[in-house]
């Protein structure tokens, strides 16, 4: 038979431990780093690009912060501003014949789907801190 006794960690409500979201913070943080470098390559200027990976870069560092918050608009957040790049990354690799680009865009594009993975398939575990 099961002890009734209530131990001392039990009074205390479960807390997340941030297990994938740690990962998932070190990814964006390396999209943000793909960002900054898109915007120190050609073409340069102030245009469209630009204001796109400035815009991206910002949002993603900010969301890496908030996301151990355990807000679920930060997830879906995150998830719609990765599909808007994905379909960027697809534009881009039509449009651009460079192998470098193209390889940084398929890079990003599996970082992108760990990272959209990471957010819905893998969640963090509840566990009680003592």
């Amino acid at each position: 038979m099961a002890d009734a006794r209530v131990h001392p960690a039990q009074d205390r409500p479960p807390r997340l431990a941030p297990t994938g979201l740690v990962v998932v913070r070190a990814l964006l943080f390396v999209l943000v780093a793909e960002h900054a470098f898109s915007l120190f390559t050609p073409p340069y200027g102030i245009g469209v690009p630009q204001a796109f990976h400035l815009s991206f870069g910002l949002l993603y560092a900010w969301l890496a912060v908030k996301l151990l918050d355990g807000r679920p608009w930060t997830r879906v957040l995150v998830t719609v501003l990765l599909a808007v790049q994905f379909v960027g990354r697809i534009v881009v690799f039509a449009l651009i014949d460079n192998p470098w680009i193209r390889l940084l865009l398929i890079v990003g594009a599996v970082l992108t789907i760990a990272v959209v993975w990471l957010l819905w398939i893998v969640r963090p575990v509840r566990v009680f801190f003592r």
